[in-house]
């Protein structure tokens, strides 16, 4: 029996799709990688930290996705505001700061207590 052509096009994409996942790990590293290589030593005791961060210009959209490559794959940091973070973990808060100070940013940290 010979396949419907919607069901090859289909196949096609599946490898196509595969095939750029594996060549696309062997480009060049994003900053937010690099971060995160550079800060593995880093304390993942959980505390609270509030980062803020302020752009004097326009702000690249390369920021965002390095810092949502950072949140992501340290499972920490919640955005409280649009420049405020709070994170669990000194190694979140640590690369979100080098993170923003890369892209040209102000930033302030505070550690933080919640009141219960």
């Amino acid at each position: 029996m010979i396949p419907q052509p919607f069901n090859l096009r289909i196949d096609v994409r599946i490898i196509m799709s595969e095939e750029k996942k594996s060549t696309r790990s062997r480009g060049r590293r994003s900053i937010a990688s690099r971060i995160l290589e550079h800060l593995k030593d880093e304390s993942m005791e959980e505390e609270c930290f509030l980062v803020l961060y302020d752009f004097s210009g326009k702000i690249s959209n390369y920021f965002y996705r390095n810092l949502n490559l950072i949140r992501d794959t340290l499972g920490d940091g919640v955005s409280v505001q649009k420049s405020a973070i709070q994170c669990k973990y000194a190694r979140t808060m640590r690369a979100i700061e080098q993170l923003a100070k890369h892209y040209g940013a102000e930033v302030l940290i505070f550690k933080v207590e919640p009141l219960e």
